[in-house]
């Protein structure tokens, strides 16, 4: 494993995949073991917003990743002349929509712009994910109402502490068969 990048290093790479519209592979500590591929589309004092890449060319959806996290970052040009060819860009989303502040903005604005969120609290539960709307939210935490692993709407809807995000995924192709096979979501108790 090579070693790990300083924070001025990573941040001047993300700036670069923002300004140049450049890939990048990311390695993070909360998730030592993945390698997330994306396009820098947002950059923020702490938060960065990146399409998601797949298979390295391809668009699926938004992830919103803690920068202090981030060990290394990459800049992949190889699938570029692709990349570019493709039509629209990437999946459509309203970058102004998008507040990067705090973790409760993030929780807010995403909500507001997806029908669903992939919510990641990698080191607290490193095998869980949470996949939902946030119903209320509040100073340090936000309710949110749930789709369980069978894909149906939990009853009741759960509180979840902003200090435990490192990351939060929307407009994917996981989460657009998520909500076709679940439904819409009915009222929560």
């Amino acid at each position: 494993m090579s070693k790990e990048q300083s924070k001025s290093k990573i941040r001047r790479k993300l700036a670069h995949s923002l300004d140049g519209q450049i890939p990048v592979r990311l390695t993070r500590s909360v998730a030592p073991d993945e390698r997330e591929e994306g396009i820098v589309r947002k950059l923020g004092e702490d938060w960065v917003l990146l399409v998601k890449l797949r298979d390295r060319a391809y668009f699926n959806g938004y992830m919103i990743l803690r920068i202090a996290d981030l060990e290394r970052v990459k800049l992949t040009r190889k699938f570029m002349p692709f990349i570019e060819s493709q039509a629209p860009a990437a999946p459509q989303l309203n970058l102004n929509d998008i507040d990067l502040g705090s973790a409760g903005s993030i929780y807010a604005t995403a909500s507001a712009a997806a029908p669903l969120i992939l919510l990641y609290e990698e080191v607290r539960a490193p095998d869980q994910l949470w996949i939902g709307t946030v119903v209320e939210l509040r100073r340090k935490s936000a309710w949110i109402h749930m789709i369980n692993p069978n894909t149906r709407w939990y009853d009741n809807v759960v509180n979840v502490r902003f200090k435990h995000l490192t990351r939060i995924d929307l407009h994917s192709d996981y989460d657009r068969a998520l909500l076709y096979v679940a439904g819409p979501e009915p009222e929560a108790s």
